[in-house]
C-alpha cells in the first residue's frame, strides 16, 4: 500500500498552536509505504519526506532541523512507559517498567521498537546539483553541487 500527501506550514499566526512563530514557507511532500504479511517485511512502514523551502522567508535555509516524534503507549496509558535507544542500531525503543502491569497486558506487556533508516543520496540534475556536462548523472569535480546529502553509518 502506498499513500501521498503534502502540507506546509502556511497556517495564518492566529490559527496556530504556537502562534508566536511565523510562517517560514516550508512544505512537505510524504510517501507511506507499508508490507503486511512477507517474509522479510512483515508489517513495516517507511516514511520518505520531501522538504521544499518556497523561499518566502529565505532563500536558503542553512540551520534547519527536521525530527521525527513518536507517541508510544503500552497497554492502558503510557504513565508507566520508559523509553530508550539503542545508538549502534539506530533504533529506539518502549517498553513498560518492570512490574508495571495493566489491564490488557497484565504482566507481560510487549515492548516496541522503531528503527530509522536512511535510503541513498539523491543526485539530481537542477534540483540537487547542476549538470554542467548534460549527462544526466552527478560527475564529482565536473558538476556544481546545489544540496547537500549526508551518509551516516556504515554504507
Amino acid at each position: 500500500m502506498t499513500t501521498w500527501c503534502v502540507y506546509n506550514d502556511a497556517l495564518a499566526s492566529p490559527l496556530r498552536t504556537f502562534n508566536d512563530v511565523n510562517s517560514q514557507g516550508i512544505e512537505i511532500q510524504q510517501t507511506v509505504f507499508a508490507q503486511k504479511d512477507s517474509a522479510d517485511l512483515n508489517n513495516v512502514i517507511f516514511i520518505k519526506y520531501r522538504l521544499i523551502n518556497k523561499g518566502t522567508v529565505a532563500d536558503a535555509m542553512d540551520s534547519v532541523y527536521f525530527g521525527l516524534a513518536n507517541d508510544i503507549d503500552i497497554g492502558d496509558s503510557g504513565e508507566n512507559d520508559l523509553d530508550g535507544c539503542d545508538t549502534l542500531l539506530h533504533s529506539g525503543f518502549t517498553f513498560h517498567k518492570t512490574g508495571a502491569g495493566d489491564a490488557k497486558w497484565g504482566t507481560t506487556p510487549p515492548a516496541e521498537t522503531i528503527t530509522l533508516l536512511q535510503g541513498p543520496e539523491s543526485y539530481i540534475p537542477g534540483v540537487t546539483f547542476t549538470d554542467v556536462n548534460g549527462n544526466g548523472i552527478y560527475d564529482e569535480g565536473t558538476d556544481i553541487p546545489i544540496d547537500t546529502a549526508y551518509s551516516f553509518g556504515d554504507h
